[in-house]
Parts: structure tokens; C-alpha cells; sequence
């Protein structure tokens, strides 16, 4: 039975987390300053799709039939500090310069405390995809 496994491709997904529409506008403002590069906001079906590319992707190799997917919308809150540290593993964070990433986060630890107590309201797609591997 535990061979059967072998089969399957399964992917767990959780995309990047995204600030609600009105908290991106105030902190937009924040990433204008510093780093307008990542002034950028992914509506939620631009992450949807984004799944399903990938999920395309593997079965257009021909190597998998039968997917099937399901997503849900998450909602987490985070502290400024949190917030920042998660921040910091993301590739285009990583990639900054350290005099300007300290420049943004430290602008982005005041707004974030002055404007959303300390805190921030965040969504995020948890995703499953299951392919058959033919045979």
C-alpha cells in the first residue's frame, strides 16, 4: 500500500503573505521611499493563478494526469516585528542592499506601530495539489 504513494506528486503551498488592500495603500507609500521595486501587491487571483501555472506546468510535462486542487484563503495576524522577520527570508528582501533594507524595515516597524498598533492583518492561499503519476 505504501508504494502506491510513489505514484503521486503532492505540493503543499502557502503563498506570500499579502497585506489587505487599504494597509497595502498606507505601507505602498513606506516601499515608494526605499525600495519602490517592492511596492507591489498580488491580488488574490493573481495567486491563484500563479498556483494553477505551476500545477499546469507539471501535467504539460506529461509526466502526471488527473490533478486535483484545492486552496484556501488564510488570514493571520502579525506584529511589526513578525511581520519584518518574515520579511527578511524573502529572495527580494534578501537581495537588498543592508544599508537600504534597514532603512525600509525601520520606516516600516514605525508605520506599522503608528498607524496598525503594532500589528498587521494578513492573507495568504494554502494550497494542495495532487497529480497521478501515469502507470
Amino acid at each position: 500500500m505504501l508504494w502506491s504513494w510513489l505514484s503521486f506528486l503532492i505540493l503543499l503551498w502557502n503563498t506570500a503573505l499579502q497585506p489587505q488592500r487599504e494597509v497595502h495603500r498606507i505601507l505602498q507609500e513606506v516601499f515608494r521611499l526605499s525600495a519602490p521595486s517592492l511596492a507591489t501587491f498580488e491580488e488574490q487571483s493573481t495567486q491563484e493563478a500563479n498556483l494553477k501555472r505551476i500545477a499546469q506546468g507539471a501535467m504539460d510535462s506529461g509526466r502526471f494526469t488527473n490533478l486535483f486542487g484545492e486552496h484556501s484563503v488564510c488570514e493571520a495576524t502579525y506584529s511589526a516585528e513578525d511581520y519584518l522577520t518574515l520579511l527578511g527570508t524573502y529572495s527580494p528582501y534578501i537581495e537588498l542592499d543592508r544599508q537600504t533594507r534597514d532603512t525600509l524595515f525601520k520606516s516600516l516597524k514605525e508605520t506599522i506601530d503608528r498607524r496598525f498598533a503594532g500589528s498587521l492583518p494578513l492573507w495568504y492561499l494554502s494550497a494542495l495539489q495532487v497529480m497521478r503519476k501515469p502507470g
